[in-house]
């Protein structure tokens, strides 16, 4: 399991303290990865770059990342961040990426390049990458090989009313695809119970 954990100045590591708890108290009965993840952003969210690599340092497995140009309003210096902090400790990155169109499409190559470069390649994925589905398919092909080359993979689920990525164009072109479970029970979305069939 995965699980994104809110990491800002007005909580701290209050919330990674304690599912790092559950995670020692049940690690006999399920695997928890933990994702130190800038809900409140990381440039627009003073002290928020120290907290994540803290929680880095106290064991959060990936470093996470939010719309990076959308949010934060400044993608490479949020990616200089994450990446970072990635570099300097050996840990995965999970990137949210709802950011569509070719704005998105530029973060989701960018992210690529980086990957590439820094030799994180398998243990980077972007979550939602709702832009893929946004594009013109020689676009989306383009930046899937991009992926792929790169080592990058794509967490997908059931968007709503959003764009939905392109599955079987990414399979095809070699991304790891996978899918999952957003917001089992929380205030985005108070009433799942965790099943992937639901």
């Amino acid at each position: 399991m995965r699980s994104h954990v809110d990491v800002d100045a007005a909580v701290g590591l209050q919330h990674f303290e304690a599912i790092a708890a559950a995670r020692e108290a049940h690690r006999e009965k399920v695997s928890i990865q933990i994702v130190a993840f800038p809900q409140s952003g990381i440039l627009t969210s003073p002290g928020t770059a120290a907290l994540l690599e803290d929680a880095v340092r106290a064991g959060a497995d990936l470093i996470g990342g939010l719309d990076p140009a959308g949010h934060d309003g400044d993608a490479a210096g949020h990616l200089d961040v994450v990446f970072g902090i990635a570099e300097r400790h050996g840990v995965g990155i999970d990137i949210h990426l709802h950011d569509g169109g070719l704005q998105g499409i530029a973060e989701i190559e960018e992210i690529a390049r980086r990957t590439k470069a820094s030799g994180l390649g398998g243990k980077v994925a972007i979550s939602h990458a709702y832009a893929l589905g946004e594009v013109a398919a020689d676009v989306a092909q383009r930046t899937a090989q991009q992926l792929a080359e790169s080592g990058v993979a794509i967490f997908t689920n059931a968007p709503g009313s959003h764009a939905f990525p392109p599955v079987l164009l990414l399979r095809d072109a070699g991304v790891n695809v996978f899918s999952g479970n957003d917001n089992i029970r929380d205030s985005w979305w108070p009433y799942g119970d965790g099943d992937l069939l639901e």
